[in-house]
């Protein structure tokens, strides 16, 4: 059980991570093109 609930909130984490890494990507893509 508690196995279970540590890799759950380990998975959610590496998910939560990897969407903040994807909209800093797309954001900084939009904002050097605002500033070219």
């Amino acid at each position: 059980g508690e196995y279970k609930t540590l890799d759950e909130n380990h998975v959610f984490k590496l998910k939560i991570s990897k969407k903040l890494k994807e909209l800093t990507n797309s954001l900084t893509r939009k904002y050097s093109k605002s500033l070219n």
